[in-house]
Order: structure tokens, then C-alpha cells, then sequence
């Protein structure tokens, strides 16, 4: 399998279910049956509209072989969480690329918290390049998701994925998960937003990225995505802003079939307009997009 597998009409479109921890917290006790039942209702409501799905070996998997399904996923290689101090994150490993090769997935995904500051930092880029190293020997995809975090307060979302980008590059990536660099609130804040999506697709060249989620509100996810995809994003990995607000339907099932199926509707039919271009959504919103298509062409 390759990474046009996970692509519709051109753009990544996918929907991450691989949240153990967090899930684990908003699901309350129930344990592994638990677990694997929410994640069946979810893929059951998403994966028919989803050009792929990013899953956990634990439960994903298990809902998804149950549910039969036909859809490209991919798996989590690393152990949920992290460890060490706030300020010096790790990642532990916990699936080889061979075990998610063998187990039917078409790539792997490797979550790193990271700050090129941080004391271990040279430990996390050593995980990263194994992990990439891996994957090309089992030939299958590898997606970096990269979530930054501040060590002395000051620093910048956007300089800080973008230095993360810079340093990790100890293996072949071929796509990367980044965060939304800026503020989707404000049309000053997606001005600033978009000069910084249009950075990082520069530093990035033909390399792909896309945007996760990181459990912002939909609403304002959907504007991320507006503005990441408008200036370089090649689609979305989302999860918590599909559906974290779960816990306030009574009919579980009915919410993932109609409330976030239409959410995953409406954030793909955005890429898919914006797809191939690099247009500046911020001036397009004020009238001037010919201007600006022409001048990021």
C-alpha cells in the first residue's frame, strides 16, 4: 500500500480514533470492551466518509476486524502518552514497523511531543530515525505527528514547528502531522497563520504535511483547516474536534452516523476546493483572491 491509497479526490481526508489515555478519561471505567465498543461506533459512523483512519493496535484494530471493514488505516507505533518532566517529553515505541506491516495496516504513525530545546531532545530525534528507518525497510509509509510544547514560555507556535521540522528530519518522512502554527479566531490571527502555512510548505518542498486537530472546538478546527489547506496543507488528520463532545448525545451511535459524519463532510468538501492551490484565505475572504492565487501559484 501506498500513500495514494489514503487520498480521495487528491487530499487527505482521514480520522484519527487512536486516543487511548484521553478516551480512557471521557469514557470513565469499562476497560478494554468498553474501549473497543466506543471505537466500533466510531469507525461505523466515519469510516464511510473518511479517506482513511488512523487507529491503536489495542482497540482500533480489534472494532475495525470486527466491523469488517475495507478501508486504509493506519496504526500507532508509539506507546500512548509520555514520559519524563513537562519540560524534557519522551516517546516510548511500542510496536515495531514490522508488527504494523503484518498486521494489515498500510503505514505507521509515530507521535513525538518536541521542543529543540529540551534536554532529550537528541533522544526523541534517535526514536524518530529509528522509527523511520524501520518503516523503510518494511516498505510502508511513515506519518510523523509532531505535537510542540514551550519550555521557557516565549517561544512561537509557528518557529517551533518549524525548527521542529528542521531537526527531525533524521529519516524519510513522508508525511508530516503538524499543528495549525497561530490563531484561526481573528482574521489577524489566519493572516498571520497563513504566512506561517505558507512557510512551513516551503521548508517542507515536495514533502507533504497535513493538519491535526489537537482537540480544538469544530468550529475552529474548521477554519484551521480552511487556512492550512489554502496554503499548502495536502488535508487533515482529525480526531477530538470530530467528536469529543460525544458525552452530551444520549443516542451514541446516531451521533457518530449523523453529527460527525457531517463534520468530516464539511471540513473535506473545504480541502477539495482549496486543494492545488496555494492561495492566501485570508486576502480571498476579502475580495481579493486573484490577486493572491496568482502571486502563490
Amino acid at each position: 500500500m501506498n500513500l495514494f491509497d489514503f487520498k480521495e479526490q487528491g487530499i487527505f481526508a482521514m480520522a484519527a480514533l487512536d486516543h487511548r489515555r484521553s478516551l480512557m478519561k471521557m469514557l470513565g471505567s469499562g476497560g478494554k470492551r468498553k474501549m473497543t465498543e466506543w471505537k466500533e461506533e466510531a469507525l461505523g459512523g466515519l469510516a464511510g466518509v473518511a479517506s482513511g483512519v488512523l487507529l491503536d493496535m489495542e482497540y482500533g484494530l480489534p472494532a475495525y476486524r470486527k466491523l469488517k471493514l475495507n478501508k486504509p488505516f493506519l496504526l500507532a507505533m508509539e506507546a500512548s502518552g509520555w514520559t519524563g518532566t513537562e519540560n524534557n517529553r519522551r516517546t516510548r515505541l511500542a510496536h515495531s514497523a514490522r508488527e504494523i506491516r503484518e498486521a494489515g495496516a498500510g503505514g505507521a504513525k509515530l507521535l513525538v511531543y518536541y521542543n529543540p530545546a529540551a534536554k532529550g531532545a537528541g533522544e526523541v530525534k534517535k526514536t524518530v530515525a529509528r522509527a523511520a528507518e524501520q518503516c523503510r525497510r518494511e516498505e510502508i509509509p511513515f506519518l510523523l505527528e509532531v505535537m510542540t510544547y514551550k519550555v521557557d514560555g516565549r517561544e512561537k507556535k509557528a518557529d517551533l514547528i518549524i525548527k521542529s521540522i528542521k531537526e527531525l528530519e533524521t529519516g524519510k518522512v513522508d508525511v508530516w502531522k503538524l499543528e495549525f502554527p497561530g490563531d484561526a479566531k481573528t482574521a489577524a490571527g489566519r493572516k498571520k497563520a497563513a504566512e506561517a502555512c505558507r512557510k512551513i510548505t516551503e521548508v517542507l518542498g515536495d514533502r507533504q504535511w497535513i493538519l491535526l486537530s489537537a482537540g480544538d472546538d469544530f468550529n475552529v478546527f474548521k477554519r484551521q483547516v480552511d487556512v492550512a489547506t489554502a496554503n499548502g496543507a495536502a488535508g487533515f488528520l482529525a480526531g477530538r474536534a470530530l467528536w469529543k463532545d460525544f458525552g452530551k448525545y444520549k443516542n451514541r451511535k446516531k451521533f457518530f452516523t449523523g453529527v460527525t459524519r457531517r463534520r468530516l463532510e464539511q471540513i473535506k468538501k473545504i480541502v477539495v476546493e482549496n486543494k492545488g492551490g496555494h492561495t492566501d484565505v485570508f486576502s480571498r475572504s476579502f475580495g481579493r483572491s486573484l490577486w493572491w492565487k496568482e502571486l502563490w501559484r
